[in-house]
Order: structure tokens, then sequence, then C-alpha cells
């Protein structure tokens, strides 16, 4: 299913995941409230999160069937974060659609015998 997404989009996805994972854990550390349910949940978003962002992405494109829209950076960048961390708490329900849809438009369903 992974040969379905471009390797470069896969890797910037889990990167990304992987500093927001890390600001979760800081924070739980932090805090001093550690649960490890919490922990494993935070954990199976990292996993998830590429695939939750392919759904956003796709989505994104197919509203704006290609047209590039040009905004101040100013605004911009805590747009991505807030999309980002907002993609990463929900991975857990959006990813299996974004799974779903590599499956179907990749023609995995073909495949099997």
């Amino acid at each position: 299913m992974i040969n379905g997404m471009d390797r470069r989009y896969l890797i910037k996805s889990y990167i990304f995941g992987a500093l927001i994972f890390s600001m979760f854990l800081y924070v739980l550390m932090l805090t001093g409230d550690f649960h490890f349910i919490v922990f494993l949940f935070f954990l199976l978003n990292f996993f998830l999160f590429p695939f939750a962002t392919v759904v956003w992405d796709d989505l994104i494109d197919l509203l704006l069937s290609g047209n590039q829209l040009l905004l101040p950076l100013l605004f911009v960048i805590p747009w991505k974060m807030f999309k980002m961390i907002i993609l990463y708490m929900f991975a857990i329900v959006i990813a299996p659609i974004g799974l779903i849809y590599i499956y179907i438009s990749n023609g995995y369903y073909k495949k099997t015998p």
C-alpha cells in the first residue's frame, strides 16, 4: 500500500508527524500527567498521519482544480501548523479513508485473484 504514495511525500509527512509527536510527548512529560494509553494514541496517530494528509491534500486539489492561492506568509504558516495538528489529532479517523483512497486509486483491488 505504501508503494502507492510518493516516497518524498511520505518522508515529509513522517518528519512533520515526528515533530508533532515530540511536541505532544514533551507536553505530556512536562505536565507529569503521562498515561500509556495517551502515548499509544499519539504513536498510532504518528504512523497514520501521512495517510490523513493524503485525504486533505487531494480534497483541496479537487476543490481548487489545480489553481493556486497567493496568501500572506503571516497567514499561511499558522494555518499550516493548525491544519497539521488537527490532521494529526484526527488521523485515527481520517487515515482509513486515505488508505482506502490509495487502495482504489492505485488499482490494488484489481491485482487480487
